[in-house]
């Protein structure tokens, strides 16, 4: 039966019918011990990751990648660990753990030099694959390209061309942030022309160049970001594809949130909404909500994102989507923001008042009279201490925050990994480099030093 789900799951994959291919492969998962027919577990287990990878189900997810990691490892399956470790990394590099998205890459480009094949071109190139995208998200351009250009030749060599095209769009991205726009161009339509020759799985295209984008935004890299968005629209537009045009409307409508352009961020808004409706996906209504309200949160916006957030928990209570423990803690921490910012009576007036609009009223609430000037804006650290931003030149990033929370908890680096779903190792790293930044040679005088700076309540 693993057997049958894990070819049947591909297929339905490939084509775009994630119902049918999660249905088999998760049902077959439930029903067949998992000591049987390893191999075929392996395959089912890295299809339902890829496919809650498209769907953001993170938990599962994690929850599948990691049980595929395990089971290859120990069975040296150089290619399903390749293959679970591609959707978690890129979903890490997204979510803005660069640390964790490091560690994952350069873990599968090892486990692969060490026991794949000599022969087997394929999964090497998979493993560059992955790793080019962390360097590029850490800024090293020629790294990347370089990267880029070696697993597109042996994707060649393999004799893959869908992927042959894929690699374009990489390196059609890479050119972008080196400011080689022609190129960039060049480079997109080639990859796109070798996926319309090949005639397979055309929704990927849009929604790889959509993933670019989306990771360009979290880095702040707003041009390239709408650059990416908007090739990957027009894709998705072209395939009839409405859930993938819902997802780009809405981060394009947080793009332009973070230029400050609230009309464009309603009009975008209210597109995605009135898209997501029409084919009744209540999962993207819902994530349009809670991620423009934190991207309003950074922006000093509490007002405007208690309200969205408000009417998201709504939503979310009304077709029982609770939000995945892989997101609570940074969700949390842009909630302490704007109930800094309010004060915590007016913030959850604010949010109840949310919670009795639609979502389309809670995108249309955005009282500009309420704004926050910075001037407004309270000062963050303790009266008499400087800024966060004055003092420290290199700031805590959003992960790096949510495990200083948990150590000040009193959290061990096993319980840390077991909240964030990450390895004890990523923990350590997390906490190197925490120290370093705040200057500091222990974990005790990290949480003194980051109480003093306002980074804890």
């Amino acid at each position: 039966m693993l057997r049958l789900a894990g070819n049947l799951g591909h297929f339905w994959y490939m084509c775009g019918r994630f119902s049918e291919a999660m249905l088999w492969s998760e049902t077959a998962l439930r029903e067949v011990a998992p000591d049987v027919a390893v191999s075929a577990r392996i395959k089912a287990l890295y299809i339902v990751a890829l496919i809650a990878s498209h769907l953001g189900q993170s938990d599962l997810l994690f929850l599948r990648a990691g049980e595929c990691l395990r089971l290859a490892r120990q069975n040296r399956d150089s290619r399903g660990f390749v293959i679970a470790s591609w959707p978690l990394v890129h979903h890490l590099l997204a979510s803005g753990d660069m640390i964790g998205a490091h560690a994952q890459a350069e873990e599968t480009l090892t486990f692969v030099r060490a026991h794949a094949p000599a022969e087997d071109s394929w999964t090497l190139a998979c493993a560059l694959n992955a790793f080019g995208s962390v360097v590029l998200s850490q800024g090293d351009h020629t790294q990347a390209q370089q990267l880029y250009e070696h697993a597109i030749a042996l994707f060649k060599e393999a004799g893959d061309l869908w992927l042959y095209g894929e690699l374009h769009l990489f390196l059609a991205n890479v050119y972008w942030a080196q400011g080689n726009e022609t190129k960039a161009q060049t480079f997109l339509k080639e990859g796109l022309a070798v996926h319309d020759q090949v005639g397979n799985a055309w929704w990927v295209t849009g929604w790889f160049v959509s993933l670019f984008g989306e990771i360009a935004l979290r880095q702040g890299d707003i041009p390239r970001a709408l650059f990416l968005l908007e090739a990957g629209l027009k894709r998705h537009q072209q395939l009839g594809d409405q859930q993938g045009q819902a997802l780009i409307y809405a981060l394009l409508a947080q793009a332009a949130a973070s230029g400050h352009d609230y009309t464009l961020t309603r009009n975008l808004a209210a597109q995605s909404l009135e898209i997501a409706r029409t084919i009744h996906d209540t999962g993207s209504l819902i994530l349009c909500l809670e991620e423009l309200a934190d991207v309003a949160a950074r922006q000093g916006e509490p007002t405007w994102a208690a309200r969205l957030w408000g009417a998201a928990e709504h939503y979310r209570e009304a077709s029982n989507a609770p939000l995945p423990l892989v997101e609570r803690l940074g969700r949390a921490r842009h909630v302490e923001r704007a109930q800094r910012l309010l004060g915590e009576q007016i913030f959850a007036q604010r949010w109840a008042e949310g919670r009795n609009m639609t979502a389309e009223q809670a995108i249309a609430a955005y009282p500009a009279h309420d704004r926050i000037s910075k001037s407004q804006r309270p000062a963050q650290g303790r009266p008499g201490q400087p800024s966060v931003a004055q003092a420290l030149l290199n700031p805590l990033s959003e992960r790096e925050l949510e495990v200083l929370t948990l150590l000040a908890g009193g959290a061990s680096n096993q319980e840390i990994a077991t909240a964030l779903v990450v390895t004890p190792g990523t923990v350590k790293l997390h906490v190197s480099h925490i120290l370093s930044k705040l200057g500091v040679n222990s974990r005790t005088r990290a949480i003194i030093r980051a109480r003093d700076l306002g980074l804890l309540t």
